[in-house]
């Protein structure tokens, strides 16, 4: 199914490009930007064929104004069109999640938000994902979680909601998986 990806810049910087690359021939890329210095290094970064971008600029706009206009963006888009697509909010920002929820409604396609870390994130995230895999854990979850309580002085509290998430042993094994890696998600 063809993707695709709607970039908030305002919140995921350039960290994006890594984490999507490489894209299909079929894919489509749609860059909002509320800055335009970063439209410039934007330009000069991406390593996509042009013909698979749009830079939507959004210069003006207030703070989580971008929020809305993704959402209103993706949704004129899907009511013009009638195959099914597979369409992307590449942001770190869980403001979507009522957006999404009503698109499930959608015919026209599935939407998802797709977090983007820091590479420091990126290598906790390689370090537990084989651990939590083997637990059938959710680890996208457990790696919101675990970015949200990452303060050292937070770490009982991160304990308490693993277990009460997933039970007194298994939110045990998780946070004893993830613990030693913790060290990646301190402020960096």
């Amino acid at each position: 199914m063809r993707k695709e990806y709607f970039i908030d810049t305002e919140n995921v910087g350039t960290a994006w490009i890594r984490q999507i690359s490489p894209l299909d021939p079929k894919d489509k890329v749609f860059v909002f930007i509320s800055n335009s210095e970063l439209l410039r290094r934007l330009k000069k970064m991406i390593p996509f064929p042009e013909k698979q971008l749009e830079y939507v600029e959004c210069i003006g706009m207030g703070k989580n104004d971008m929020d809305i206009y993704i959402a209103g963006f993706i949704a004129r888009r899907t009511a013009r069109r009638f195959v099914k697509r597979e369409y992307v909010i590449v942001s770190n920002d869980k403001g979507y999640e009522d957006f999404i929820a009503g698109f499930s409604q959608n015919r026209w396609g599935t939407i998802r938000r797709q977090g983007v870390y820091r590479q420091s994130y990126q290598d906790f995230y390689e370090k537990v994902r084989p651990i939590l895999s083997e637990m059938r854990a959710d680890i996208e979850k457990i790696m919101d979680t675990a970015v949200k309580y990452r303060k050292r002085d937070e770490r009982a509290k991160l304990h308490r909601v693993l277990v009460k998430e997933y039970g007194d042993e298994k939110g045990t094994l998780i946070y004893r998986a993830i613990r030693p890696h913790m060290h990646f998600l301190i402020n960096r």
